[in-house]
């Protein structure tokens, strides 16, 4: 099975079950062999889009969801990484991922055309896990990037590596 690019390059998908949903949702997105050209043809495949999904909860009619839980590490002034996740009416969670460094940053919605769907919400928080480390890793290890996002970059990866570890519960 094809994995998305972006998956593909930044998560181990032998951590995490999933399901690629690439196939359907390309249909959708490049309908007749292009993408939507106006709000009514947005509109149209955002529904069909949801259709596979069946998320309830949106900001506006973008087609951007409202996020079930937002994981976040870090501290706001200085640099955070944040993991988002929602669970479709499909029973399939979405994810996506945001890092702000002192000098950089980059942030996206969950989106009904997400092309990933993972089988259980701590699959999908491994998989925003993994992603953030290997941007981060990434930035830390460039040469032209600032001392102060490298620094935090190195930070924000070990902060992340105690999400992966197991919580015991005490009771």
């Amino acid at each position: 099975m094809l994995i998305p690019l972006l998956i593909e390059c930044e998560v181990r998908m032998a951590e995490v079950e999933y399901i690629d949903l690439s196939d359907r949702i390309n249909a959708i997105v490049y309908k007749n062999g292009q993408m939507a050209r106006c709000p009514q043809q947005y509109e149209e495949r955002r529904i069909e889009a949801n259709h596979i999904w069946g998320f309830r909860n949106f900001y506006g009619g973008n087609g951007a969801v409202i996020p079930d839980e937002e994981i976040r590490v870090g501290k706001d002034y200085k640099g955070y990484v944040e993991i988002r996740v929602a669970e479709g009416g499909n029973g399939l969670w979405a994810m996506t991922t945001v890092y702000m460094l002192p000098n950089q940053g980059a942030s996206s919605a969950i989106s009904v055309f997400e092309r990933i769907g993972f089988k259980s919400k701590d699959d999908a928080i491994l998989a925003g896990v993994i992603k953030l480390q290997n941007i981060l890793k990434r930035i830390s290890e460039k040469d032209n990037i600032y001392e102060a996002d490298k620094e935090m970059a190195r930070c924000l990866i070990q902060l992340l590596e105690e999400l992966k570890m197991p919580q015991l519960d005490l009771f």
